[in-house]
């Protein structure tokens, strides 16, 4: 499976699809403080998902009807856009603070690209085998380490990050080459009316029943009227042949069309699941967001790589772990998510406590947590917020691929409601990464009352 034609260019898609998302998750610190808005950081991941939301509900509900190709060059040319905007963002407006929401206009843009082209792709899945949403979240996963580690170069190099996101203009093209040339959609699973016409065009005399009663003789699936097993429907590690199992819990009209009784009904069957996957989010990006807080402010200006770039770095933890645990699938699944939810609630409070108290901290003035040495070269304890970041993106990780993967081998969601099911999970995804981030901008505006006047 692992070297399928479909499973590697999901993987590609998923990873080139949240790589933008991810390199200006790394560089917000860098953006909110080159113009002077590090207290409003978090407003960086808020506009990354933003329109992100109002997106999905579109696709979800409207936008479906397009074919998935036209809506993939609208994700393309979103995100052409928005970098192209957060490149020029310096050169609008005389102060910092028009800088900073220029470039949020852009990161409004691309994010609202990321969000569109994950929907589309995840609905898209209902057509391919359960298993490729693996390949898909291990690709999201990979982006995130691909991205930190391409921005820390290009930063350790000394581009600055405007000219930086240039560079990802590249990866677009040959998300757009990948979508069309590489992906090869299978044949479609017979739905029970074509199943019904193949049996009545293939049934016995009158006196056998439906289903055409055999011998015991007969061989699998020829007793059904089809010549070939691979026509089932295969749920997980099952095979759902007969029509029984089909049976749709929509009527035909409903299936044409998103009426409201559908979607209640739909989302009924993945609230619970959905609700774990917000949480997880607004829990981990509060975690994310409380990392510039989380280390003393001389850190920016130690000589050693590892604390100077420590924001960098937390983000690069943060996607290794995400990466680790999407790539999971493969080997097991997690059925209890809601523990997963809950340790990453006991993050998100340590990750805040540590922004206001400092409890893992180098030397430092305890009055502003400006170091006595500005050059100092190490920070207690900053390999453990290191792997503790990892820990927060181990856990964000398992929780989506395994509530995605739940989703697509529920029996009770029929086969035609899957693409609907996924993309209202999807929608909770954003909600709560905007939870997340605006709980990171209340808590710096509030609570924190250290400065870093050399920032």
């Amino acid at each position: 499976m692992l070297c399928d034609r479909n499973y590697i260019a999901m993987w590609w898609l998923g990873m080139i699809n949240n790589l933008i998302y991810c390199v200006i998750i790394s560089a917000a610190n860098d953006i909110a403080t080159e113009y002077g808005s590090k207290s409003e950081v978090g407003l960086i991941s808020w506009a990354n998902c933003a329109m992100g939301t109002l997106i999905r509900f579109l696709n979800a509900f409207f936008l479906y009807k397009h074919s998935v190709g036209s809506r993939i060059i609208a994700t393309t040319i979103m995100n052409v856009v928005g970098i192209m905007i957060i490149a020029c963002s310096k050169y609008v407006g005389s102060t910092g603070t028009a800088h900073f929401w220029f470039a949020l206009l852009g990161v409004t843009t691309t994010g609202t690209a990321c969000s569109l082209g994950e929907a589309v792709l995840l609905g898209y899945l209902e057509k391919f085998p359960p298993t490729l949403v693996g390949g898909f979240s291990s690709g999201t996963g990979m982006s995130g380490v691909l991205g930190s580690l391409l921005y820390l170069g290009l930063r350790s190099a000394g581009w600055q990050f405007d000219t930086s996101f240039l560079l990802l203009n590249v990866f677009i093209a040959i998300y757009v080459l990948v979508f069309f040339f590489g992906l090869r959609e299978p044949p479609p699973l017979l739905t029970i009316e074509d199943m019904a016409s193949k049996i009545n065009s293939e049934a016995p005399p009158a006196h056998a029943s439906l289903l055409g009663q055999a011998s015991s003789t007969t061989p699998t699936g020829a007793h059904r009227g089809i010549e070939n097993e691979a026509e089932f429907v295969v749920e997980g590690d099952s095979m759902v042949g007969a029509p029984q199992d089909l049976e749709p819990n929509s009527s035909p009209a409903e299936r044409d069309s998103y009426s409201w009784a559908r979607i209640r009904r739909v989302h009924g069957q993945v609230f619970l699941n959905s609700l774990s996957l917000f949480l997880v989010y607004a829990f981990e990006y509060a975690c994310q967001f409380a990392a510039p807080f989380a280390v003393p402010c001389w850190t920016v200006k130690s000589s050693n790589f590892f604390v100077k770039n420590s924001y960098v770095l937390f983000q690069f933890c943060y996607q290794f772990g995400v990466l680790f645990s999407r790539s999971s699938l493969s080997f097991f699944h997690i059925e209890k998510v809601h523990w997963l939810t809950a340790v990453q609630g006991l993050n998100a409070v340590f990750w805040l406590l540590q922004g206001k108290y400092l409890w893992i901290h180098g030397d430092l003035d305890p009055e502003n947590g400006v170091s006595p040495d500005p050059a100092a070269n190490s920070a207690t304890g900053i390999w453990a917020l290191y792997l503790l970041m990892w820990f927060v993106g181990l856990l964000g990780g398992a929780a989506y691929v395994n509530v995605f993967y739940k989703i697509l081998n529920d029996r009770d969601i029929a086969p035609e409601d899957r693409n609907l099911a996924m993309n209202l999970a999807a929608i909770y995804v954003n909600f709560g990464i905007m939870a997340g981030s605006l709980l990171d901008v209340l808590f710096a505006n509030t609570l924190i009352t250290r400065a870093c006047p050399d920032n």
